[in-house]
């Protein structure tokens, strides 16, 4: 009988189990990567008033580097969890490489 590499021999039947057991395991997702968004944002000056015209778009938050997303995990972290700053810091820093 020849049997091909990588594929496991089939053992001859036992018949039917006395017992069955089921095992539910819970799992928590691994850590996606950090999404980084560049916005390249252009500044015009009108030909007639010399007044200054900035592009903007939707998604891109008017102050700061986080987005929403980072936000609310702080906030949650803070408040929900209320952990101090530092600690935040550090939960940030492990789980997202923030």
């Amino acid at each position: 009988m020849s049997r091909k590499i990588g594929v496991p021999t089939v053992e001859p039947k036992l018949g039917d189990p006395f017992s069955v057991e089921t095992k539910v395991i819970e799992e928590i997702p691994e850590p996606q990567p950090v999404i980084v968004t560049e916005y390249t944002i252009a500044h015009y000056a009108c030909p007639h008033c010399q007044k200054e015209v900035v592009a903007t778009d939707a998604s891109c938050p008017k102050e700061g580097i986080f987005g929403n997303n980072t936000i609310a995990q702080a906030a949650l972290l803070k408040y929900e969890d209320r952990l101090p700053h530092r600690k935040i810091q550090n939960a940030l820093m492990r789980q997202y490489g923030l």
